[in-house]
C-alpha cells in the first residue's frame, strides 16, 4: 500500500487538487481518496481530520481507512493540516493545538492502521506575502462580522504572530524527520503559474502517474480563484481588499526571511526563491 499525504498549504490550489485531480482519479478507479466533505457537502466541521487534531482528538476511522483500496494510490488530503494557529483559534479557541504537532500524529495514525504502507508527502508552497493576502481575502468575514483581523494590528501594521506554520523550511524539516527525507516532495504554487509543464511533471512523478493525465486534470480545473481588480481582490460579498503595499510585502517577507533562506537546504536555489517572491 502506498499513501500520499497532501497537507496543503492553504491557498496553494488545494481545492483544485482535491476536486480537479484527486476526485476525478478516484472516479476512474485509480485513487482511494479520503477528504472532508468529499461525499457530503454539509459534513460538520468537527469531523474534518484537521479539526480533530486542532481539538486534540484522534482523527475518525473513516478518514484513515484504506483497507479496501487494493492497488490504488491512497490519498489523504486536507489543506488545514497546515492552517495557522492564529486562524484556527477563531474556530476552536485559544486551546487549539499547534499544527506543527500534526505530522507525527498523522504518521502514527496511518501506521497504526496500515503498518506496512509507504507514506509519501506532497507539499505545495506559496510565498508568504501572497499567501497571507489570499487568506485574508478568503476569511474577510472575520473582519466584517467578528471584528477580528488575521493580518493587521490595531494601527494597520502587518502582524504575523500565530503564523509559525508558515516558516516553511522548519515545517519541511519536521516532515522529513517524521516521514523520511526521500518521502517528502515540495513544489511551489508560483511554478504552477509560471511553468505548469514542470509543475505537472513533478506532481506526476510523486503520484507515479503519467504526466499527461495529471496535466489534463489540473489544467482544466481552477477552483476558488479570487476576482481580481486593478487595485485589489474582491471578497465573496463584493468588498474590495487592496493589494499589499511594497512596505507591507517587505514586512511580511522580513518576518519569514530566515526560514525562506533555509529552503536552499530543501532543493531550491536563491534565484528561484527571489524570482518567486520568497526573498
Amino acid at each position: 500500500m502506498r499513501i500520499l499525504l497532501h497537507p496543503g498549504f492553504p491557498k496553494t490550489g488545494s481545492s483544485t487538487f482535491q476536486y480537479g485531480l484527486f476526485m476525478p482519479l478516484e472516479r476512474l478507479g485509480l485513487v482511494a481518496l479520503r477528504m472532508w466533505r468529499k461525499d457530503d457537502p454539509d459534513e460538520p466541521l468537527d469531523r474534518r481530520p484537521s479539526s480533530r487534531l486542532f481539538l486534540g482528538q484522534d482523527m475518525l476511522e473513516t478518514s484513515l481507512d484504506f483497507a479496501n483500496a487494493g492497488n490504488k494510490l491512497c490519498v489523504l488530503s486536507d489543506e488545514s493540516f497546515t492552517a495557522p494557529w492564529r486562524l484556527r483559534r477563531n474556530n476552536f479557541g485559544a486551546d487549539a493545538v499547534d499544527p506543527r504537532q500534526f505530522p507525527a500524529r498523522i504518521r502514527d495514525a496511518l501506521r497504526s492502521r496500515h503498518p506496512g504502507a509507504d507514506i509519501d508527502v506532497l507539499v505545495v508552497l506559496r510565498n508568504q506575502a501572497d499567501l497571507l493576502l489570499s487568506q485574508f481575502v478568503e476569511e474577510y468575514n472575520l473582519v466584517t462580522y467578528k471584528n477580528t483581523n488575521i493580518l493587521f494590528d490595531e494601527r494597520g501594521d502587518v502582524d504575523v504572530h500565530g503564523y509559525q506554520i508558515y516558516e516553511f523550511a522548519t515545517y519541511i524539516g519536521m516532515l522529513e524527520e517524521t516521514f523520511g527525507r526521500d518521502h517528502v516532495s515540495v513544489v511551489m504554487f508560483e511554478q504552477w503559474m509560471e511553468d505548469p509543464a514542470a509543475f505537472y511533471q513533478h506532481v506526476a512523478r510523486v503520484m507515479q502517474m503519467p504526466t499527461e493525465r495529471v496535466a489534463r486534470h489540473l489544467d482544466t480545473a481552477h477552483l476558488n480563484r479570487k476576482e481580481k481588480r486593478a487595485d485589489g481582490y474582491l471578497t465573496r460579498n463584493g468588498t474590495l481588499v487592496p493589494f499589499l503595499t511594497a512596505q507591507q510585502r517587505a514586512s511580511i517577507l522580513a518576518a519569514f526571511r530566515a526560514s525562506n533562506l533555509r529552503l536552499t537546504e530543501h532543493g531550491f536555489d536563491l534565484q528561484t526563491l527571489t524570482r518567486y517572491g520568497y526573498l
